[in-house]
Order: structure tokens, then C-alpha cells, then sequence
């Protein structure tokens, strides 16, 4: 299985034409990387040509950045990944040489009901750094250049590694906001310019629309100037009241042909950002991720309980305690979440005979119908995620499926365990 190259496989994304994984390649000395993988329902074909023009244009860009002031080229290089194209008999499957471990997609909702929200001049560089981004596709793009336009927005297109650092992915044929029937539509945190919607080709103009609907999508998670309801209401400081109102106009109903460039939305928003006194924060921007990524992925410094051979999941294993006495969080993990359950309840009827790959790939993906082989490649790596988790000895591979081992003791809780 070609899977088996990879160590620490965990699922970042699996939702969409194209699911994501991190791994540590071990062909490269365990570097690591991302994987972008076809969905079941993909065709080949499709998907081989979709990999391609994506990887074309990431390419194409790097390649290219020389062509770019120095502040842009260093940071097209350090934010826009390399890709290369995996040979896999099954389907083909894209590695991502980035270390990210999350996506924005996956920390808005921790980010809406957990808190703390975004610090605006955290925000104000992630806007920076987007916008200068498309401003440099633009520089770049025509001629003899590849497709290179995003055609959307959403939060999966930006990754982060664990220290916070950001990545974006999609450049050339943005495969992350396609629905598995491969359909560029349906999911509620990707923006599209209407012409785009409607079948147009993308273009600069409506990354430019697309990129602006997102942020405007953030404004309840950030940490707004006081003076935010006055500059919405048009009632604020000169700059700021009359930009939100321009990138109304210039953006987001202007024709197509006729809306502003990135680089004049950016030159905009300078503007208002030394009227208001703000300068985008680079390093509180990395922090604020950083921070928020460690709460999620690794164990809180309180919450190391006294238990010995036993595991105690949270109701529908929305958390786990292992026998080390760590709780880990899979309230945002649905697949692993379902997985584990499914596990549990099976080990609780006191029935010690494991559940069959089928089983568990009925148990983690539900609502779909995913061919066998592709469906037992997801529990190979939703098992191996949650064997990191400090489950290696509880989860046993047995007689032809998985199941927690008879001598772990194991149960359902309402509340951490004194």
C-alpha cells in the first residue's frame, strides 16, 4: 500500500473532491508534507488533470519569483508550497512540501466557540499578505504562463504549520473547493465571483471578489477597532469609512472587466491601516495561530490524569483520556471521533472480536459510499492518527480488523475523571 511510505499520517480534510493529509515522508529523510488525495468518486482522469494544473501553477509561480520586488518574491517562496506529482497505481495523489498541520477551515469553528478572537493587527497582515499574494499572480500571469488564478476563497485554501506560519494552496485549478461530484459549489465557506458561479473562467478580478467576500465572512472573529460600527456605517474616520465603502462599489458590484485590482485593494487598505495607526503584525499574527493549533492538537499542562490501563472517552468520544492520562480533543475530527466510538461500543457489548474495515469505514464516513480500497486507505490512516494519540497499545489489529484490546479497561464519561 503506498501508504505505507508515510509516517504520522493524519487527516487534515476529508470533505470534497480532494481530501488532505500531513505525513513525514519517509523516502525524504521523514520531511514533512501534505497530501492531496482524490476522493473516491473522482475520475482519474480528472483528478490526474486537476493535480497537474495545480502543481503546473505553484510551480510557475516559484519559478517566476524573481520577476517580483524582494518582499513579495521571499514571501511567494516562503507561502506558496511546491508540489510533485505522486506515481500511485491507484490515482493520482499530489505531495505538498509544507509542514502544515491544520487549515483555517478547521480553526474558524474553534475560533467562533472557544475564542480568544483575532487581534486586528494580526488580522490586518493575514489581509496583507493574501492581497499581495494575488497582486503577484496578476504581475505574473498572461503570456506564456499556465492558468494561475484561484477561481474562489475559502478557509481551506489557507494552512498553517504548527508554529502559525501560513500556507496557500490552490493556485491554477483550486481543487480544495470542489464538492466530490466535482462541482465547484455547495460549501458554505467558499466565495466565488458570480461569473465564475455561473462557468466564466477565473481571472484576476474574481480572486479579487472572492478573497474580499472571505474576509468580510471573518469580521465576528476578529478583534475590531472601536471605531468598527462607525467605519461600517460610513460614519468613521475619512479613509476607513469610504474604503469599505469603495471595495463595495470597485469590488464586489462593479462588472467583472471593470473591478479593482489587488494591488489597488491593498494600496486601499494601507491607507486606512496608517489613518486608523494600524501596522499589520506579522509575528502576533503566527503567535495567535500558533497558540490557538498547540490548544488544539496537544494536551492542556492541567489535564494529565492519574489512570493506569484504562481509557475514558467523552460522550461520542468528543474527547479521549489515554492511559498516560492525557486528554486529547476530537470534538473538530469527526472520522476519528466516529471511529473510536464505533471501537468502544464494541469492546463495552463484551464482545472481544474486532470490527472489519468495512465496519469501520461505515462507521467513520456515513453519508458516504466510498469504493473499498479507498475507503480501508482512510482507516489505515484515521487508526494510525489515533494511535498517536497515546491509543498505540489499545487498538489491535485483529483477525482481519481493529478492535481495543480485552485487557484495557474502557468507558463512557460525562466529565473528566478525578
Amino acid at each position: 500500500m503506498w501508504l505505507q511510505r508515510f509516517e504520522d499520517l493524519l487527516p487534515l480534510r476529508s470533505r470534497g473532491a480532494f481530501h488532505l493529509y500531513s505525513a513525514r515522508d519517509q523516502a525524504a529523510r521523514n520531511e514533512p508534507v501534505v497530501l492531496v488525495v482524490p476522493a473516491p468518486r473522482v475520475p482519474s482522469d480528472q483528478a490526474l488533470s486537476a493535480l497537474s494544473q495545480l502543481a503546473r501553477a505553484h510551480a510557475w509561480l516559484r519559478g517566476q519569483n524573481q520577476r517580483l520586488d524582494p518582499e513579495l518574491s521571499a514571501s511567494l517562496l516562503e507561502n506558496v508550497p511546491a508540489l510533485d506529482l505522486l506515481d500511485v497505481p491507484e490515482h493520482p495523489v499530489a505531495l505538498v512540501h509544507c509542514h502544515a498541520v491544520t487549515s483555517f477551515e478547521a480553526l474558524a469553528e474553534q475560533m467562533a466557540f472557544a475564542g480568544p478572537r483575532l487581534p486586528y493587527v494580526a488580522a490586518t497582515h493575514m489581509e496583507r499578505l493574501l492581497f499581495r499574494l494575488l497582486s503577484g499572480v496578476e504581475s505574473l500571469s498572461g503570456g506564456d504562463s499556465p492558468p494561475l488564478h484561484l477561481g474562489g476563497f475559502g478557509g481551506a485554501n489557507v494552512l498553517f504549520a504548527s508554529d502559525g506560519r501560513p500556507y496557500v494552496l490552490g493556485f491554477g485549478f483550486n481543487v480544495l473547493l470542489l464538492r466530490e461530484n466535482t462541482q465547484p459549489f455547495g460549501f458554505n465557506d467558499a466565495h466565488f465571483a458570480p461569473e465564475v458561479a455561473a462557468g466564466a473562467k477565473p481571472s484576476g478580478g474574481a480572486d479579487v471578489y472572492a478573497l474580499t467576500q472571505f474576509l468580510r465572512s471573518l469580521i465576528p472573529l476578529v478583534e475590531l477597532p472601536q471605531l468598527a460600527p462607525e467605519i461600517f456605517a460610513g460614519d468613521g474616520p475619512t479613509r476607513a469609512a469610504e474604503h469599505f465603502g469603495w471595495a463595495s462599489q470597485h469590488i464586489l458590484a462593479a462588472p467583472a472587466r471593470e473591478r479593482a485590482s489587488a494591488a489597488e485593494a491593498l494600496d486601499r487598505l494601507e491607507q486606512v491601516w496608517a489613518e486608523l495607526g494600524v501596522c499589520p503584525d506579522r509575528e502576533r499574527c503566527e503567535t495567535y495561530f500558533g497558540e490557538l493549533i498547540r490548544s488544539e492538537f496537544e494536551p492542556d499542562a492541567g489535564e494529565r490524569i492519574e489512570l493506569r490501563d484504562a481509557v475514558v472517552l467523552g460522550p461520542e468520544a468528543s474527547w479521549v483520556v489515554n492511559p498516560d492520562g492525557v486528554k486529547h480533543n476530537l470534538s473538530s475530527r469527526a472520522a476519528l471521533r466516529r471511529i473510536l466510538e464505533a471501537l468502544a461500543k464494541q469492546r463495552l457489548s463484551g464482545n472481544i472480536q474486532a470490527l472489519s474495515v468495512g465496519d469501520l469505514i461505515a462507521a467513520g464516513w456515513p453519508d458516504e459510499s466510498p469504493i473499498f480500497e479507498a475507503g480501508a486507505n482512510r482507516v489505515y490512516v484515521a487508526v494510525s492518527a489515533l494511535r498517536k494519540l497515546g491509543l498505540r497499545d489499545v487498538i489491535e489489529r485483529y483477525s482481519g480488523g481493529y478492535r481495543l484490546s480485552p485487557g484495557v479497561a474502557v468507558r463512557f464519561s460525562a466529565s473528566l475523571p478525578n
